[in-house]
């Protein structure tokens, strides 16, 4: 006999295909003296021995390539193996006048099942009754109902035979499968304690790439003309937020804050390459205190197809201490937030965008910025969208201008607003942990 090779769609869905061929076979295999026997004693015509021989015989080879080419070889193997072959049992029963010891072996065989959930064995059992059933009334209605009273010792011996090889090689089945269930639940724990050991060691660099990122952030600054602090909150995945100021020169003061699409180590590493570089003024050819000028320069430098793809937004601005004023340029990012001094004339908000691309998109593009003279007294404001795009408990996102009044109407304590402004985003995700990195620049000019 040759076994039929299963298709890999039968492989990844039913495994135990080969386990299952191999048995019916031998069940066959071993069936076949039993029958023999049987219409031995009958006397009965040999051409129905050698009919039902060459069922025997066959029978394995057709079940298993129904199942091997079919969609889904479970249900083949419910509602068609298993009903024609026990209808083949009842089919034959009158046919040997009902001898008891084939009425046995069907029944021996009805609770054998190769699948091993539970309502797989009960559909299986109860089709295969209903294929017994109706072959063996319809084979009544064709040969009679009467039962053999005589039976030989030759039919007792092999059936019996029968009934204790087939406990035999059953309990060896049992023996191998439950075996091998228990080695490979050793090997899925081994697995699965190598993955966990994977994500440990993952996590924990993770931690140190955070870590790293927080110690290039600034440090506050508490005195002189223009104070800086900031709140920096990553998520739960490693963001591509970053954001740095510091001094230029002796009367410029820049400051900025960048947003690289996605999270991940990928994007982390872009925005801490791009905060070194402006950071320590390493881009050649550039003028630090004109704000089109670097952002045009980081636009050439870091086009998005020779970083996978990734861009980013940035708020870029410069204050010059002498003057008062303030020239900015943002590109794809969310406005800066200026509110005035409560005590002047110039009290409320104002948003401050430029209307230019994001970084990396269009390598050759030409940027904008703009100017404005600062009032004592003033608060600025820089942060990524993850500050204003927050999902409230009640499913539904804080928009952008909610994010604005509430940030104009907090009183603040010693002279800051964020720790109030952090405390309400919590309270209406209702979470500690938020789905995107908070980053936020408060910058208060004196």
């Amino acid at each position: 006999m040759t076994l039929i090779k299963p298709t890999d769609r039968f492989r990844s869905v039913h495994p135990q295909l080969r386990v299952l061929y191999l048995a019916r076979t031998f069940w066959n295999l071993l069936l076949i003296p039993t029958i023999f026997s049987i219409f031995y004693d009958l006397g009965k015509d040999i051409r129905y021995f050698i009919l039902i021989l060459i069922i025997c015989l066959v029978w394995p080879h057709i079940a298993f390539y129904l199942s091997a080419t079919s969609k889904n070889p479970r249900r083949t193997e419910t509602l068609i193996n298993h009903p024609v072959e026990y209808a083949i049992f009842g089919f034959l029963l009158p046919i040997i006048q009902f001898n008891p010891y084939m009425i046995m072996l069907a029944l021996v065989g009805l609770g054998v099942v190769a699948f091993t959930d539970k309502q797989t064995v009960i559909y299986v059992i109860v089709f295969r009754v209903i294929g017994f059933v109706i072959a063996a009334g319809i084979s009544t209605a064709i040969f009679g109902f009467r039962f053999q009273t005589n039976i030989g010792l030759l039919s007792t011996l092999c059936a019996g035979g029968f009934i204790v090889v087939f406990l035999y090689i059953h309990l060896i089945a049992v023996y191998m499968t439950t075996r091998k269930i228990t080695f490979t639940r050793k090997e899925v724990k081994q697995a699965l304690f190598e993955r966990n050991q994977a994500y440990q060691k993952l996590n924990d660099e993770l931690k140190v790439a955070e870590s790293y990122v927080r110690n290039m952030l600034p440090s506050p600054i508490l005195g002189g003309c223009v104070r800086a602090n900031w709140l920096f909150h990553p998520s739960a995945i490693l963001g591509g937020d970053a954001f740095g100021y510091h001094w230029l020169d002796d009367e410029h003061f820049a400051f900025y804050l960048l947003d690289v699409s996605g999270h991940g180590v990928g994007a982390a590493l872009l925005s801490v390459t791009v905060l070194n570089a402006l950071r320590s003024q390493t881009l050649k050819n550039t003028d630090f205190r004109s704000p089109n000028e670097v952002l045009g320069v980081l636009n050439n430098t870091f086009p998005s197809d020779q970083h996978d793809d990734m861009f980013f937004t940035i708020w870029y601005g410069v204050f010059n201490k002498q003057n008062r004023t303030l020239k900015y340029a943002s590109a794809g990012h969310p406005p800066a937030i200026l509110i005035g001094d409560k005590n002047s004339q110039k009290s409320g908000t104002m948003l401050l965008k430029t209307p230019n691309s994001v970084i990396g998109g269009f390598p050759g593009t030409t940027f904008n910025d703009n100017s404005l003279h600062i009032q004592n007294g003033s608060a600025l404001y820089l942060f990524s969208d993850g500050v204003y795009e927050v999902d409230k408990s009640d499913g539904t996102m804080w928009r952008f201008d909610e994010f604005q009044e509430y940030l104009k109407g907090i009183i603040p304590e010693n002279g800051s607003r964020l720790d109030q402004l952090y405390t309400h985003i919590k309270s209406l995700s209702g979470s500690d942990s938020l789905i995107d990195d908070f980053s936020i620049i408060e910058l208060l000019f004196n």
